[in-house]
């Protein structure tokens, strides 16, 4: 997976806090932003996203 250098700190430090892999822990995000976004329509969590989006673009 191609990320800056970080999101892969992060990625490294969250890997070693939970024990899991990179794939446990991209499936655990997936989930949790399924559950905000999707589910419960948190919108403090969408605007954080809008946010990360836009500063992608």
């Amino acid at each position: 997976m191609k990320v800056n250098p970080h999101m892969a700190q992060d990625m490294l430090a969250l890997q070693q806090r939970t024990a899991m892999n990179q794939t446990e822990l991209l499936k655990a995000v997936i989930a949790l932003i399924q559950a905000d976004v999707l589910e419960e329509r948190d919108q403090e969590v969408i605007r954080a996203l809008q946010r990360l989006a836009r500063l992608t673009v």
